[in-house]
């Protein structure tokens, strides 16, 4: 059963070959479509039966270190927690809120706060290069960099604070703590204090798009500091008429099927293998619309008959 992926009980996918589920095999495998949701429903009732009562965390118990995420959040705000990773890059998440822990044993304890996940390699004020592209799927932006001072953590009564280093991944507190139930606040600070602004409240003081903000955040992070704050110099391709020729291959591929990991062809995606084929030495996405326009083709839609 490892290998499917059922989606609300109807929809079927075979993960060893279709990762970015585009072919549906529902009505092919109806019995391990039943089987599915049945094990779906069994769990769902298994876990909702707390759904109402905080789950605690256990510290010093079986699993040790013990993780906790932005998803184990719990806010003081009605902000969402910072419960995936598109979240996580932008930093846009609530400034306060608290983990639920249970102390299963007293004595001493190592904290660590990190920016980002371990495996990344990343200090604390670096940002995250975009990701790369995912099959069926949105490629994740790239991640905020945050200019952190201090480093504090609030636990059983301990309110202690750290200095963040430039090129520090993590930074550690170590404390005595007593058995029992206890709520865990950690956060970090720039210079002055603050837990730095939300893409919102940018949004909100300069007038910028969300997306803006994420093109900006991305430039600096693959270009640097010039380009992000003046721009490059546009290099301007002179565009050209393309012979009858080119537009006829221009179409089959638009007829054929998108690359894999794609459900469709789109302008630029289109414009780039055409370059890759060495049909073209340069073509622009609008020069792939003008052509299609005159064939009444769209990127994700082909006529047949």
């Amino acid at each position: 059963m490892e290998s499917w992926d059922s989606v609300n009980g109807r929809e079927l996918y075979d993960m060893t070959t279709d990762a970015g589920q585009t072919r549906d095999v529902a009505a092919g495998f109806p019995d391990t479509v039943r089987l599915l949701q049945e094990r779906y429903e069994k769990w769902w009732a298994d876990v909702t039966r707390q759904k109402d009562a905080y789950v605690r965390i256990q510290l010093g118990g079986r699993e040790n270190p013990v993780r906790l995420t932005g998803h184990d959040l719990h806010p003081s705000t009605k902000a969402m927690p910072p419960w995936h990773q598109r979240m996580v890059r932008k930093g846009d998440a609530p400034s306060v809120g608290e983990w639920m822990v249970d102390v299963k044993k007293a004595g001493w304890y190592e904290v660590t706060l990190r920016r980002w996940p371990e495996e990344s390699g990343l200090p604390n004020y670096a940002a995250a290069a975009a990701g790369g592209p995912i099959p069926g799927g949105i490629p994740y932006p790239a991640g905020r960099a945050f200019q952190w001072k201090k480093a504090h953590l609030k636990i059983a009564g301990h309110l202690k604070e750290l200095p963040v280093g430039s090129q520090d991944e993590v930074t550690t507190f170590k404390l005595h703590l007593p058995k029992g139930p206890a709520s865990l606040q950690a956060w970090f600070t720039d210079e002055n204090g603050d837990k730095q602004w939300t893409d919102q409240q940018i949004k909100q003081a300069y007038g910028l798009s969300i997306a803006g903000l994420e093109r900006l955040r991305e430039r600096l992070v693959l270009e640097g500091f010039k380009v992000a704050l003046f721009g490059k110099k546009r290099e301007v391709f002179k565009e050209k008429l393309f012979t009858g020729e080119v537009e006829a291959k221009l179409i089959a591929l638009r007829c054929s099927d998108p690359p894999q990991g794609y459900n469709r062809w789109t302008l630029r995606l289109l414009a780039d293998r055409m370059v890759s084929l060495e049909y073209v030495e340069h073509m622009s996405h609008w020069s792939v619309r003008d052509i299609l326009k005159k064939t009444k083709l769209s990127p994700g839609k082909s006529e047949v008959g």
